[in-house]
């Protein structure tokens, strides 16, 4: 290994554990170390003849998470159906409501789910799903209030430097009012309107200038109330959302005898996360 400071060669001739034996000045002169020096592994030097050294090989770790079940419940009464409105059939109308907040519930367990599985309702235990805000644990930047040019551009660095695909360069970054406000504020042409993107997913997606690779930017209005100041990092093949029971609408599910309608949106699924440092969570930005 070679300390990159002093330009000093050490020769690792055992390893037990945390504790190397080392030939110091191996190639250079050895000169005195310093906490935190870098030393970069310059791999192997093999001796002429010799046999093949002891295999390694990169373990994979177990990552888990709980299915959710979440139902969101439309009920009116017969009086209410019958009556005419001027947005046309109430039934309608509410199950279109009742299904954009089902789809904001996925939405925000996507992004904030804790992962639990409370067993003390006995044999039906209650499941919560853990969303990208508990998956990331690496590549967090806390703003301490104002977010400066220089240091989000060394965070996205940090993002870059792994990506669930090989050779892929192009990630998505859902940013808070606060966030998107302070990037705007950097001026120099550093978000430019993606309209392909924009047109292709059905909401306005900015392409951020970066030299890593392609960071699209999307506005995200429910980072908010306490979010404010969030903005998530998202490699997006490492991202799957997993049902058990896909979402359906169950249809007159009230009791026999009652006078009116009840329906509900249930769905029973979670999400699946490859690659924790393919991800970056950025906070506690002001404007």
């Amino acid at each position: 290994m070679k300390n990159v400071r002093t330009d000093e060669v050490i020769r690792v001739t055992n390893v037990v554990g945390n504790v190397l034996t080392v030939t110091r000045g191996y190639v250079g002169s050895a000169v005195a170390m310093a906490d935190n020096d870098w030393l970069l592994n310059l791999s192997t030097a093999e001796m002429e003849g010799d046999n093949s050294p002891e295999a390694q090989a990169t373990l994979k770790v177990e990552r888990t998470n709980h299915v959710q079940i979440v139902k969101t419940t439309v009920h009116i009464t017969e009086t209410l159906k019958a009556v005419d409105h001027y947005h046309g059939d109430e039934m309608d109308y509410q199950r279109k409501k009742a299904g954009e907040a089902h789809a904001r519930r996925w939405e925000e367990i996507l992004f904030h789910g804790r992962k639990k599985e409370d067993t003390s309702t006995g044999a039906k235990p209650i499941r919560a799903a853990g969303g990208i805000d508990e998956h990331i644990s690496t590549n967090v930047l806390d703003a301490n209030g104002t977010l400066t040019q220089s240091e989000f551009d060394d965070w996205i660095g940090d993002c870059f430097r792994y990506s669930v695909k090989p050779g892929r360069n192009s990630k998505l970054l859902f940013a808070s009012r606060n966030v998107i406000n302070t990037i705007n504020s950097w001026g120099s042409g550093k978000l430019v309107m993606n309209g392909v993107a924009s047109q292709t997913y059905g909401m306005d997606i900015s392409t951020y200038v970066t030299g890593f690779g392609k960071l699209s930017v999307i506005y995200h209005p429910l980072l908010e109330s306490g979010y404010e100041g969030y903005a998530y990092l998202v490699d997006p093949d490492g991202v799957m959302y997993r049902p058990l029971r896909g979402t359906k609408l169950m249809m007159n599910i009230q009791d026999n005898d009652e006078d009116g309608q009840k329906d509900q949106y249930l769905t029973e699924a979670t999400f699946q996360f490859a690659l924790e440092k393919c991800f970056g969570k950025l906070y506690d930005v002001d404007f």
